[in-house]
C-alpha cells in the first residue's frame, strides 16, 4: 500500500495526503498567501480557487492553481510560489526534462514552460504541431478538451476528453525523445467518454476513466465498472505495481464549484482489475488530480518524491 496526494475542489485545502495502510488523512490548509493571485473579476471564470495539476521535481511538490504554481516541500510546508501567468482553468502538471507540461484547455493546446519559454503544442493534428496560443481565454477555443498527460520513456501521451464530440475520448501517442519540438505521431486510443488520466504499465497497456460510464478501461479491453453510488463522476488516475486507484465523488456542479462532499478511492488489482479497497476521504469535494507520493505511478512516470 501507498501514500496518494489529492488536489480536492473544498477551498480550505491545498491538497490532502491518504495514507493507505493507516487510512490517516492529512489536509494541508489554503492561506490568504497562497490565494492571493485568485481574481474574481472575470465572471467566466467557474472556479476560482481551483488546485488541479500536482508534479514535484527538485524535492518540492508543485500544485498548479490558475494563475501560479505553488511549492511545498516534503513536510508539506508552503515555500512559494512560481507565476507562470497561466490561463484559467490549467489542468493536469508533469515535470519533464526541466520543463513544466501544463493541460490548458481554453488554449486548446498543451503549455510547456522552458528553456523555451513558453510554447504551446497541439496534439490533435495527429501530426501535432507547436502552435501560437489563441488570444481568447474564455473557453470559446476549448474543442478538443485536453484534460490529462503522460510521459513514459520514449512516449509522451495526451488525452482528449472530446466533451462536445460523440467520438468519445481519444489518447494520442507521439514518439518523444526529450525534445517537444520533434514529437512525432504513433499512434491514438479511442478510449470512453470524458476520459481523465492516462497511465501505461511494463506491458505498454494503456489506460484511462471514462467518466460517463464510470468505468477503468484498458487498451487490452479489459475494463471494470468503478463501484459507486448514482449521479457520481471519477476523475483521479494513479498505478502502482500492484494496484490501480481511482478517485470517485458527487457529480453536482455545486462540488466541482468548492462544495463538500466525500471521496472514495478504490483499488483494483494491476493485472486483473479485480476490485480489491476502498479509502472514504469525507468532505474534501471533487478531486481534480491523483498521484502516488512514494510508489513509482505509472500515471506520472517522475521518480517517487523523496
Amino acid at each position: 500500500m501507498a501514500q496518494l496526494i489529492a488536489t480536492v475542489s473544498n477551498p480550505e485545502y491545498a491538497f490532502v495526503v491518504i495514507d493507505t495502510v493507516t487510512h490517516e488523512l492529512t489536509r494541508v490548509h489554503s492561506s490568504p498567501e497562497l490565494l492571493k493571485f485568485e481574481s474574481h473579476e472575470d465572471e467566466n471564470i467557474a472556479y476560482p480557487h481551483r488546485p488541479f495539476g500536482i508534479t514535484w521535481r527538485d524535492g518540492e511538490i508543485l500544485i498548479c492553481n490558475r494563475k501560479v504554481i505553488w511549492r511545498f516541500d516534503r513536510q508539506y510546508m508552503y515555500l512559494g510560489f512560481l507565476h507562470m501567468g497561466l490561463t484559467p482553468n490549467p489542468q493536469q502538471m508533469v515535470a519533464r526534462d526541466g520543463r513544466l507540461w501544463i493541460a490548458t484547455p481554453r488554449l486548446n493546446s498543451f503549455t510547456f514552460i522552458g528553456r523555451e519559454g513558453r510554447k504551446h503544442f497541439c496534439p490533435i493534428t495527429k501530426g501535432g504541431s507547436v502552435v501560437d496560443p489563441p488570444q481568447d481565454v474564455s473557453g470559446s477555443n476549448d474543442i478538443n478538451h485536453y484534460t490529462s498527460l503522460l510521459f513514459t520513456n520514449d512516449c509522451a501521451y495526451f488525452l482528449a476528453h472530446n466533451k462536445d464530440h460523440d467520438s468519445g475520448s481519444e489518447i494520442l501517442c507521439f514518439g518523444y525523445q526529450n525534445d517537444p519540438l520533434e514529437l512525432t505521431y504513433l499512434r491514438s486510443y479511442l478510449m470512453g467518454k470524458k476520459a481523465h488520466g492516462i497511465s501505461v504499465d511494463e506491458k505498454n497497456r494503456v489506460a484511462t476513466i471514462s467518466a460517463d460510464d464510470m468505468v477503468l478501461i484498458r487498451s487490452d479491453g479489459l475494463g471494470v465498472e468503478i463501484p459507486t453510488s448514482d449521479n457520481t463522476f471519477a476523475r483521479g488516475l494513479a498505478l502502482s505495481k500492484d494496484s490501480y486507484y481511482v478517485a470517485s465523488f458527487p457529480a453536482h456542479q455545486t462540488i466541482y464549484r468548492g462544495g463538500k462532499a466525500d471521496v472514495c478511492i478504490d483499488a483494483f488489482d494491476s493485472e486483473t482489475l479485480e476490485y480489491t479497497a476502498r479509502w472514504i476521504l469525507p468532505d474534501v469535494g471533487a478531486v481534480n488530480d491523483l498521484r502516488l507520493l512514494d510508489e513509482f505511478d505509472y500515471a506520472h512516470y517522475v521518480q517517487p518524491l523523496e
